[in-house]
């Protein structure tokens, strides 16, 4: 079992407040700060023993206008405005958008010179941002005299940040707002049903949860037929798509160079390869594991769990058996496959970047800090899209063990890249061709889309 690397402490902050990503306007319109509202007694940054120009510069944020995934202005929105308007002397204009397209929406907007001035980024955009320049590095900010990069918001966050979103060592990511472990889900209640002589925890306590275990865990889940009508009532396993198999074994479908902010295919990989043959082998083989298995049907007994601040997946997985059987899951981290060597843990790093089209970076900057100091004094945790409500107490403490050990994002690559990978899984999880025929077909594919991604590097700075 991989040794986990012990790291700082990273700030995360719920999902329904933090999925918006910012737009400064100008600074002439500094917003009005009012002394004597709800928050009259908050300072600037969260700390007091600050310069008079830090807190001048902290207290005069304008007007920020944000996307909002959330389709309406909802409760925890309004809080933070009014926080923001008291403390940080800003206003918000919401633009709404579609969180899904959100990415498309913001490369349209920068060309047409109308881009969001902060925006929110996970690994699977990076080095795309900044290597075609989208984003201000942390040095170019320095030098443009932008006050308050040595708050502890951003220098909290450093090393993570240089790990996922540097390049020739500029640090562009001004944060890390949300570090959320990659891990596997288990229903007890299930495997208990089935039979399952060792449970995915019992393997992690003895050191031993690999994919073999894995194997063994779906097949005794897989045998069982209680009605005799010769068909398995249950599924063994659940995953979005294949990166998740290829990080088990510590694999990278795109390489990047972080040196340059090149990108290149690792299909030759060995860890690569083989996470194509053990997905090939659990979808198309063994048929233990379906792709879009409802887990609300009752019959799943584990599922990739990528994101701990949502809890809709596990929503799904208790609503048709009531309150009682919130407690029936519990998490462990994904089994190592064969491979596996890093000392880390994988999952998802997000961070917010201030874009090089702004006209107030300051603003964009204060409007960061904010959120994390507004998050960390004010922000109620919501039963309802809290993944910890549901899990049970070993399940718990596993993600309080986890999340702060994060390094690595699963997804590292290039949207434009990533966003044509479907077809490779659903071939291989189709079984109608070899793993090697897949791999060659799609090859000459990706290899353009790494070239054209490298020759369009540096083309759009401003």
């Amino acid at each position: 079992m991989k040794r986990v690397l012990s790291l700082i402490l990273v700030v995360v902050l719920a999902l329904s407040v933090l999925l918006v990503s910012a737009s400064c306007a100008s600074t002439g319109d500094k917003g009005d700060k009012d002394a004597g509202g709800k928050y009259g007694n908050d300072i600037p940054g969260g700390v007091g023993d600050v310069s008079a120009e830090v807190l001048e510069a902290l207290s005069e944020s304008g007007t920020i206008s944000v996307y909002n995934f959330n389709g309406s202005v909802t409760e925890e929105d309004k809080q933070f405005e009014e926080y923001f308007e008291q403390v940080y002397g800003g206003k918000l204009d919401y633009r709404f958008k579609v969180w899904n397209y959100w990415f498309n929406d913001f490369m349209k907007d920068f060309a047409g010179n109308d881009a969001p001035d902060v925006t929110y980024v996970y690994n699977e955009f990076w080095p795309k941002l900044g290597s075609r320049g989208y984003v201000y590095s942390q040095r170019e900010l320095k030098e443009m005299g932008i006050v308050g990069l040595d708050h502890p918001v951003i220098t909290n966050s450093l090393e993570l940040s240089e790990a996922n979103y540097s390049i020739a060592g500029e640090v562009y990511s001004l944060d890390v707002y949300k570090v959320s472990p990659t891990v596997m889900a288990v229903n007890n209640k299930i495997l208990k049903d089935c039979g399952v002589t060792k449970t995915p925890t019992d393997y992690y306590k003895e050191g031993v949860w690999n994919w073999d275990n894995f194997l063994e865990v779906c097949r005794q889940v897989h045998a069982i037929d209680k009605d005799g009508d010769g068909k398995n009532d249950y599924v063994g396993y659940a995953g979005w798509n294949g990166h998740y198999v290829i990080g088990m074994n510590d694999g990278r479908l795109i390489g990047i160079d972080k040196k340059t902010g090149m990108v290149s295919l690792n299909f030759d990989d060995i860890k690569v390869k083989n996470g194509f043959e053990m997905y090939n082998d659990i979808y198309a083989q063994k048929k233990y594991a379906e792709m879009n298995h409802e887990i609300s049907g009752g019959n799943l007994a584990m599922f990739v769990m990528e994101d701990f601040n949502i809890a809709k997946q596990y929503n799904k997985a208790v609503e048709a058996s009531g309150k009682d059987a919130v407690k029936e899951w519990t998490v462990v981290p994904l089994p190592d496959g064969p491979n596996a060597t890093e000392d880390y843990v994988y999952g998802f790093v997000e961070g917010n970047f201030i874009v090089s089209s702004t006209d107030n970076p300051q603003g964009c900057l204060n409007y960061i800090i904010a959120k994390h100091t507004f998050n960390d004094k004010y922000y109620e945790v919501n039963p309802n899209t809290d993944l910890t409500y549901w899990l049970d107490d070993e399940g718990d403490q596993m993600l309080a063990d986890l999340q702060p050990r994060v390094f690595e994002g699963l997804w590292a690559g290039v949207a434009n890249v990533f966003s044509n990978q479907w077809g490779l899984w659903e071939d291989l999880r189709a079984g109608k061709k070899s793993v090697s025929e897949v791999v060659e077909e799609y090859t000459p594919f990706f290899n353009q889309q790494c070239e054209i991604e490298n020759q369009n590097r540096g083309k759009e700075k401003k």
